[in-house]
């Protein structure tokens, strides 16, 4: 049973390394919450357990878990802190006539000529995402 308990902390050391290891604020606390919710189920096993090593990781698994705990409280408290969100958006001018970099919507680029030369001139909504080239499509027709 000792190699069960001393395996376990081997895991959670591993855990708790990978969730340190996360590029995002917000994946380190994910991983760390999870690693919280093992960390209680080793406790109450441990709490339960008579074996005579259960008494001895029982502090160890309560201390890891307080020092995680804590850890998680101070990422929110540096989120909540912070309050961006990084824009994954590049901001630039749209692409006219000039610029050849315009490519690869010529199928709705033909939709939307078939639209304008019908002759009940139905409305025309284009709408989507930004960056996607909405304002650039409407440079790239010509009125």
């Amino acid at each position: 049973m000792y190699y069960y308990y001393y395996i376990c902390c081997d895991l959670f050391r591993a855990a708790i390394d990978a969730a340190l290891n996360q590029n995002s604020v917000y994946n380190q606390r994910i991983a760390l919450e999870n690693v919280t919710k093992a960390l209680d189920l080793l406790v109450q096993e441990l709490t339960r357990s008579s074996n005579q090593y259960a008494s001895r990781f029982h502090p160890i698994a309560i201390r890891w878990q307080q020092i995680v705990v804590e850890y998680v409280q101070t990422l929110i408290a540096a989120t909540e802190l912070h309050q961006e969100i990084d824009d994954p958006y590049i901001f630039g001018v749209p692409l006219n006539e000039q610029v050849q970099l315009f490519m690869g919507r010529t199928s709705i680029g033909l939709r939307i000529e078939k639209l304008i030369l019908d002759r009940r001139r139905p409305p025309l909504l284009l709408y989507g995402q930004r960056r996607m080239g909405k304002t650039s499509s409407r440079y790239w027709i010509k009125p």
